[in-house]
């Protein structure tokens, strides 16, 4: 098991995402009152960017402790 395993939350993250993504679509046919525009300005659209945000956010980080991961080891061979 990995210390620190961001990929497999990245991918879950991506999984979930795409999963309420495509439920609201197919839920907008047959919800389309002043509530379901509210829920979707108010829920929906604030937080898909932001999702996508951390999943961009989290691979850096996991970009950063690859980086290190390796840099450490390489030293410590030394």
């Amino acid at each position: 098991m990995r210390i620190c395993d961001l990929a497999s939350s990245v991918a879950r993250i991506q999984h979930a995402t795409k999963e309420l993504h495509d439920a609201w679509l197919d839920t907008k046919p047959y919800w389309h009152d002043k509530t379901s525009r509210d829920f979707e300005k108010n829920f929906l659209d604030p937080i898909l960017p932001e999702l996508r945000l951390l999943m961009a956010e989290v691979r850096e980080v996991e970009e950063m402790y690859a980086k290190v991961k390796t840099d450490c080891s390489e030293h410590s061979q030394d």
